[in-house]
């Protein structure tokens, strides 16, 4: 008998949705480019503040704020781009359907035209289904992510992050789990062995390592 999710989640990709996820990417994986960006930053805003009294004095302030809030839209612009050429070239924002089981997630794409309509297979009917991982069913164009192949994980206010690589991964809206938001935050850690990190905040990465240590102090 194939086994059931424990967690199943529908997503419809929104520019939102896309663009948060480029941010997080960038946030992630490109922290020596934040990190050259912040320090020239404030370089260029203490050299303006100390000469602020010569003519280029405001324009070295001004290029040093800019840098400093510009990376939000560098983080972006390859999404806002993407998206761009979707529209052009009349392609919807994909849809899919997450399926979280213990050896790891599913990912069945839906038709972006009637994502709602789309059913959900019936895992329990799976036997004739297709191709199968550790009692997974799996259709012909589904994708498996099993947990230890899980690149990073991140989290913001809305979203939940999972990479497979560092050039991409899914969004699993908080809203679509509801009161189970943090059984599924605990669950992913678990199975991961990692923990949701945030792309911004110094303070939510520290409890991040320590849920982790706390984890696997609980295994001991």
């Amino acid at each position: 008998m194939a086994r059931k999710p424990v967690f199943t989640v529908r997503m419809q990709h929104t520019e939102e949705t896309l663009t948060s996820l480029a941010r997080m990417q960038y946030a992630l994986f490109c922290g020596a480019n934040r990190a050259a960006r912040t320090v020239i930053s404030l370089a260029l805003l203490l050299l303006g503040i100390r000469y602020m009294d010569q003519w280029w004095g405001m324009l070295v302030i001004a290029y040093g704020g800019y840098l400093l809030v510009s990376a939000r839209q560098a983080a972006t612009r390859p999404a806002r781009k993407m998206i761009e050429q979707m529209k052009n070239g009349g392609v919807k924002l994909p849809a899919s359907t997450y399926s979280f089981y213990r050896a790891g997630m599913a990912v069945t794409p839906l038709d972006p035209e009637h994502p709602a309509e789309a059913p959900i297979y019936d895992v329990d009917e799976g036997e004739d289904y297709g191709s199968r991982i550790r009692g997974v069913p799996l259709g012909e164009n589904d994708q498996f992510l099993p947990y230890s192949k899980v690149y990073r994980l991140g989290e913001d206010g809305k979203y939940f992050y999972i990479f497979r690589d560092q050039y991409g991964g899914f969004v699993v809206p908080r809203e679509a789990l509801g009161s189970r938001d943090r059984e599924f935050r605990d669950f992913i850690e678990q199975h991961c062995d990692q923990t949701f990190r945030s792309g911004s905040s110094p303070l939510l990465r520290v409890m991040a390592a320590s849920r982790l240590w706390n984890m696997r102090k609980k295994r001991l």
